[in-house]
C-alpha cells in the first residue's frame, strides 16, 4: 500500500515487534513517524503493546526502547487470544518468518489486521560472532588465545575490522575481507582478567556491532602424578605454577588426602594399572599413559573396555576434526606432513569415544567416560613427548577437568548453574538500576537460574542479598543476527485471499507514511489559501477607501 491508497480508522491496537529495526539503520525514525502521523490524526483510543507479552506501554518512547528479543508472532497475533474490537496492527520486520508457514494461518475474518513491513531485512548486511572459545598459548605459556568465529550474512564482499576491548580500552585489531573470514585470533596476557568486547565495524556492516565475554579469575586445576618410569616430560607440562596446582606423589606412599582434592590423576608408564584408585576416586578426572607392554588384566577393569597386547609397528596419527576438546590445536600446531609416527601398545574394544586416531582408525587418544587413555608410551625413541601436540593436548585435558577455561558469555534464555542455594534469598540480575529476579530452580545446594529473554546485552551481577556470586556478559541472540525476511510482494501474495488483512510497508517522511489520511491536504495549501484571502482583502479594502 503506498500512501494515500487506503485509511485506518480508531481504535486501533498497535504492536510493535522491536527485536532488530530498532537497532538496524533507521527503523526507530520510520516507526516513529509511523506512529506519530496516526496520533496527529486523532483516532483514539491508540493502544501500544510491546510485543513480548502483549502488555500495555504507557508511551511510543517506551515502545521504541529495544528492551526485548523475542517477537509477538504472527500466529499469536492472529490468535483469538488478542481478539479486539477495534483493528489490530503489526509493525516488524518479519525476521526468519517462513512464508510457508503464513500458509498455515486460521484468520477471524470478523478483525480488521494490518501488517507493516518496517524495513526489509534482504537489504541489510551483517557480520556477527557465532562462538568464541580460549584456549593456553602453547608458544608462549604467558598468554592465552581467543578465537572468533564469525558468520556473515547476506554480507559476501568488502573488509571487516574487528577491534578487542577491554573495559573500554583497544588492545588489538583485525583486519578481514569478509570472503576471506574465517576464524580470527588475539593473544592476551594469562593473568588479565575483567569486562572484554569485541566491535565489529565495516562496509554496511549493520546492527549487533558489540559483543561482551568476561575472563573471571578461575581455581588452578589440581594435578596428581604417580608414576612407574621417567616422569620429567609430564612434570615439564605441567610445571607452571601460574596455570596448575602439581604434585608428585610416591607409588609406595600415596597421600590419599591429597588425591581426594586433585581435579586430574595422572599415571604413568604402569604395565599393572592400580585399579582400586581408580575405583576409590571414581568422581576424578584420569590421563594415562601405559608402558610399551601392558598386563590386560589389570587394564580391563576399566569399565566397559577389554585390551589386548598389539605387536610393535610404526603408524602416524591422523588429523583430527570437530572434537571440542582438540579445536584449534591441530590448526595451530601441525600440518599432515609433521603429525608424530608412534608406536601403539594395545588393541581395545568397548565403550570409548576416541579422540584422535592412527591412520589404520585403532585409537591413539580415547576417553571412557572421565578416563583419558593414550595409546604408546612416553620417553621411546620416537616418543610423543617429542612432538608440539604433547603440550596443547595434555592442557587441554587438564583445563577440561575444571571444566575448561570457560568464557562466560550467555545469550538471553540460557541457563546458568551456581553452586549456591536460593532457599532464602532468590538471586537477582544487577546491572547498574536494573535489576531482576530470573526464573530458577534449586536442589539442595545447586541452583539453575535461567537468562530473561527480555534483556539488553552487556555486562551484569548475579547478586544474592549482598554478595555478588560472579559477573555474566549477556549477547543479542544469534537468531536476531540473521538477515532474513520475507519481501513486501511475498507477504502481500500470502495475504492477497483474505480481504480483512492489509499488507503495506512503512516509509519515512511525515506526509509518506501508511498512514496518511486519504485526502491529506498540506499545512502550505493553508497557508497558501491564506495568503490569497489576505491578497484579496486587502484589494477589496484599497478599492473602497479610494
Amino acid at each position: 500500500m503506498q500512501a494515500n491508497d487506503a485509511k485506518i480508522d480508531g481504535p486501533v491496537f498497535l504492536y510493535y515487534d522491536n527485536s532488530i529495526s530498532s537497532s538496524s539503520s533507521n527503523g526507530n525514525l520510520v516507526l516513529e513517524e509511523t506512529v506519530q502521523s496516526l496520533l496527529d490524526r486523532g483516532l483514539k483510543p491508540i493502544s501500544l503493546y510491546d510485543n513480548l507479552n502483549s502488555q500495555q506501554v504507557a508511551s511510543l518512547s517506551d515502545l521504541l526502547i529495544p528492551h526485548s528479543y523475542v517477537s509477538l508472532g504472527l500466529s499469536r497475533f492472529f490468535s483469538n487470544e488478542l481478539k479486539r474490537d477495534g483493528s489490530s496492527l503489526f509493525i516488524s520486520d518479519f525476521q526468519l518468518i517462513d512464508v510457508q508457514e503464513l500458509q498455515e494461518f486460521n484468520i477471524d475474518s470478523t478483525q480488521q489486521y494490518d501488517l507493516v513491513l518496517l524495513n526489509d531485512l534482504n537489504d541489510d548486511r551483517n557480520v556477527f560472532v557465532d562462538s568464541l572459545w580460549v584456549e593456553v598459548n602453547p608458544t608462549d605459556l604467558s598468554k592465552l588465545s581467543i578465537f572468533v568465529d564469525f558468520v556473515a550474512s547476506n554480507a559476501m564482499d568488502g573488509n571487516l575490522v574487528v577491534k578487542l576491548m577491554q573495559e573500554g580500552r583497544q588492545l588489538s585489531s583485525v583486519v578481514k575481507n569478509v570472503e576471506e573470514l574465517d576464524v580470527v585470533e588475539f593473544d592476551v596476557p594469562i593473568d588479565e582478567y575483567g569486562q572484554y568486547s569485541l566491535m565489529i565495524s565495516g562496509d554496511d556492516v549493520l546492527y549487533d556491532n558489540e559483543f561482551f565475554f568476561i575472563r573471571e579469575v578461575s581455581s588452578k586445576p589440581a594435578i596428581s602424578i604417580l608414576n612407574n618410569g621417567d616422569t620429567r616430560a609430564i612434570e615439564q607440562v605441567f610445571n607452571n605454577a601460574a596455570l596448575f596446582e602439581t604434585e608428585i606423589l610416591d607409588i609406595q606412599n600415596l597421600d590419599y588426602e591429597l588425591m581426594s582434592t586433585s581435579d586430574l590423576i595422572v599415571f604413568n608408564a604402569f604395565t599393572e594399572l592400580p585399579s582400586n584408585l581408580i575405583e576409590q576416586f571414581a568422581d576424578k578426572h584420569f590421563l594415562i599413559f601405559p608402558s610399551d607392554s601392558i598386563g590386560t588384566h589389570s587394564y580391563d577393569k576399566l569399565e566397559g573396555l577389554s585390551f589386548s597386547s598389539r605387536q610393535a609397528d610404526n603408524l602416524q596419527i591422523d588429523m583430527v576434526d570437530g572434537n571440542l576438546l582438540m579445536r584449534g590445536i591441530f590448526e595451530k600446531n601441525a600440518s599432515p606432513g609433521s603429525l608424530p609416527i608412534l608406536v601403539p601398545t594395545f588393541n581395545v574394544q568397548g565403550s570409548y569415544e576416541p579422540i584422535i586416531n592412527y591412520r589404520d582408525n585403532s585409537p591413539f587418544l580415547l576417553v571412557n567416560e572421565n578416563k583419558y587413555v593414550f595409546n604408546t608410551a612416553l620417553n621411546t625413541a620416537s616418543g610423543f613427548e617429542t612432538n608440539a601436540l604433547f603440550l596443547p593436548i595434555l592442557y587441554q585435558i587438564a583445563f577440561s577437568s575444571v571444566g575448561g577455561i570457560e568464557v562466560p558469555y550467555v545469550y538471553p534464555g540460557n541457563t546458568i548453574e551456581l553452586n549456591v542455594s536460593t532457599s532464602d534469598t532468590p538471586i537477582r540480575i544487577v546491572k547498574g538500576g536494573f535489576e531482576v529476579i530470573p526464573t530458577f530452580n534449586s536442589s539442595g545446594s545447586q541452583t539453575a537460574i535461567q537468562v530473561p529473554e527480555n534483556i539488553d546485552p552487556g555486562f551484569y551481577y548475579l547478586i544474592q542479598e549482598e554478595d555478588t556470586l560472579r559477573q555474566i556478559a549477556i549477547n543479542i541472540p544469534k537468531e536476531e543476527s540473521v538477515m532474513i525476511s520475507p519481501t513486501l510482494e511475498e507477504l502481500r501474495l500470502v495475504f492477497e485471499k483474505y480481504e480483512n488483512v492489509n499488507v503495506s510497508e512503512a516509509y519515512s517522511g511525515s506526509e509518506n507514511t501508511v498512514f496518511a489520511t486519504a485526502e491529506p491536504v498540506g499545512l502550505w495549501k493553508y497557508a497558501l489559501i491564506l495568503a490569497i484571502l489576505l491578497v484579496l482583502t486587502e484589494t477589496m479594502l484599497h478599492r473602497y477607501f479610494r
